[in-house]
């Protein structure tokens, strides 16, 4: 179990890495004058594939094998970074090749999730996801940084060639998986259909609660261009917010076991809403990496919360569509951020946009603690 979870962790760094080299995509977009009113489509064409696979990806797995889709993700995330070092700097190229990399992502995200939820048994869920999903807060301290240094000295050439190495580790890995095995449960059940989904989870309150959390945490996409607008350097935040993450993912690890994971996901939406509107404020970058340390603590608990839920509120053979579901209502906010954001700062600045997102966030976290509340002492079992 060991060396499956150390390769689960490897998973979650490659993917997310895949993803975070991109928050700087908007500035290379900007550096090489591409249309501003393209460049949100660009950022969100990724977002826009990534969300519509996930309805789909579940029933890949199902068809072709967690490992086999894992595997065909990972060589459409190296074929598409390959794509990127000789496109031209161009619309269509570049909205094709985020479409391709946002297949990459969602497949894989679906996939790799799916595959921890039935290996690992039920009574480690919670602490699992804990560690695995500190590969995911890694890139934010260690390619953040990087890509920032590339941007900032336009070595564009070097900054090109690091999706096309993450996608590379992502299909490394995704051979190296072992196949998964009785995967229908002790009663060997065949797949569970969607109706069978629609009638054994709360989705509806699901679906809202994945999106309130994902649309915030969406939000680092444009966080460097929210530092650089204040003077700031976007680096600070992300560093500080993985520590946060990492931090509190290590120091509550079994608390992840002992704790209905659906209470989490208020009180963490909560910390993040505070955390983004004291960025709007504060105009030091100290003060900047203190605000991103408070967003890691409530991003750090949430999301492993989150992709846990899939094993919490389901049996075995529902967990690939679930997943899906989940990772499918995470990637309509991805996609939709980049839209909110380019559109409110058109009309009033990006530090309004923050602002208004972060107000919204505090008031919807508290209304969703309450709306899970009840949830769980009806029911009493999450």
């Amino acid at each position: 179990m060991t060396n499956t979870l150390f390769k689960l962790f490897a998973g979650n760094y490659a993917i997310f890495g895949f993803s975070t080299i991109f928050f700087f995509f908007a500035p290379y977009l900007s550096f090489h004058s591409f249309p501003p009113h393209l460049t949100g489509w660009v950022i969100g064409a990724f977002y826009a594939s990534s969300t519509l696979v996930k309805p789909f990806a579940g029933m890949l797995m199902e068809n072709l094998g967690v490992r086999r889709s894992l595997i065909i993700a990972g060589f459409l995330g190296l074929s598409s970074g390959i794509g990127l070092i000789v496109a031209p700097m161009a619309f269509l190229p570049l909205f094709s090749l985020r479409l391709v990399m946002g297949l990459s992502f969602g497949i894989f995200m679906v996939g790799l999730t799916a595959y921890q939820n039935i290996m690992v048994p039920d009574s480690e869920r919670g602490t699992s996801f804990a560690v695995t999903t500190i590969g995911s807060i890694c890139p934010m301290f260690t390619l953040m940084p990087v890509c920032d240094m590339l941007i900032s000295s336009n070595n564009f050439g070097i900054y090109l060639l690091l999706p096309a190495f993450m996608g590379g580790i992502c299909t490394f890995l995704a051979f190296s998986l072992d196949k998964v095995s009785g995967v229908r449960g002790a009663e060997d059940r065949a797949w569970g259909s969607y109706s069978d989904l629609f009638r054994e989870a709360p989705l509806g309150r699901l679906a809202l609660t994945v999106v309130f959390f994902a649309f915030v945490d969406a939000s680092v996409i444009y966080i460097s261009s929210l530092a650089f607008y204040q003077g700031l350097s976007p680096s600070f935040f992300m560093v500080a917010l993985a520590g946060g993450a990492i931090f509190i993912r290590m120091a509550g690890r079994n608390y992840f076991n002992r704790t209905p994971r659906i209470l989490i996901m208020g009180p963490s939406l909560f910390c993040m809403g505070i955390a983004l509107f004291m960025a709007t404020i504060l105009k030091n970058n100290v003060f900047l990496a203190f605000t991103g340390f408070i967003y890691g603590l409530g991003m750090g608990y949430g999301f492993p919360a989150l992709l846990s839920l899939a094993g919490d509120l389901v049996p075995i053979y529902l967990r690939p569509k679930i997943t899906s579901f989940i990772l499918f209502f995470m990637d309509l906010s991805w996609f939709l951020l980049p839209l909110y954001i380019g559109y409110v700062s058109s009309l009033g600045g990006i530090v309004l946009a923050y602002r208004l997102m972060a107000i919204a966030s505090v008031i919807l976290a508290s209304l969703m603690h309450l709306i899970w509340l009840n949830f769980h002492r009806k029911k009493g079992s999450l």
